[in-house]
């Protein structure tokens, strides 16, 4: 094991490149977003099924939230917000401070 606790290659292994790991990363990206489009379509077909809303109703509510940043880009932007405690502004996204680390909070689905 070296300084940074990694373990020497096998002989007779090689190292995996930036290439691989790349790909690697992009392999476990793809699943994890197969995994929430299989869910999100489950819980659709539930309250779909359930609640009787319709496919048009979804589509008509989707593009209502995508418009609701006034860009219609396929994403709802959070706008910044400043923080209660130093007064830096923030994106949107983020539960706490960049600037002092105080907790703010994010709205839920940013």
């Amino acid at each position: 094991m070296n300084l940074f606790g990694q373990r020497p290659p096998h002989p007779g292994t090689t190292t995996p490149t930036g290439a691989d790991r790349a790909h690697a990363k992009v392999d476990s990206i793809e699943q994890r977003l197969d995994l929430c489009l299989l869910t999100m379509e489950a819980m659709w077909t539930l309250l779909r099924d359930r609640l009787k809303v319709t496919d048009e109703e979804l589509a008509k509510r989707v593009l209502e939230l995508d418009e609701s940043d006034g860009i219609l880009d396929g994403k709802v932007r959070r706008p910044p917000r400043t923080c209660p405690h130093c007064g830096k502004r923030i994106p949107g996204r983020f539960p706490r401070c960049l600037y002092c680390g105080e907790a703010i909070g994010a709205p839920p689905f940013a």
